[in-house]
């Protein structure tokens, strides 16, 4: 990684990483192995969680999941309570952000493999 500060000043960072292969199931796509990273990264763990953001993910349109917490309970078919925690945990995370009352908005790499059929890819993700 280079970076270039303001006056032409070049710093140079070197970092390490190693390559992890996962053979993916017949049924999982890019998709849902990253849908299931971000909830991991973002502490939702499993069940409902992450049930509700993966349904969040897919039922956005350019990045908008448009709905109040109430009608996305009733929706995603989880309780109020978990969309509460679900919305601050994302929020918390920089993954999600409010637009207004019944609007929200990914980040956009949230987003950016949602109808990705590829079982082949290569992820950096660096961990702060």
């Amino acid at each position: 990684m280079i970076t270039i500060h303001e006056g032409g000043k070049v710093d140079k960072e070197v970092f390490c990483t190693d390559v992890i292969s996962i053979k993916l199931e017949d049924s999982e796509t890019l998709h849902s192995f990253w849908i299931q990273t971000l909830a991991n990264c973002a502490g939702l763990g499993g069940g409902s969680k992450r049930d509700l953001f993966t349904w969040m993910v897919e039922n956005s349109v350019e990045n908008i999941v448009i709905g109040t917490q109430r009608q996305m309970a009733i929706d995603a078919n989880v309780s109020l309570r978990t969309v509460n925690e679900t919305f601050k945990t994302l929020m918390a995370a920089g993954l999600l952000r409010k637009i207004n009352a019944g609007a929200y908005a990914f980040e956009g790499s949230v987003t950016k493999y949602k109808r990705s059929k590829n079982k082949f890819f290569n992820l950096l993700i660096k961990c702060r």
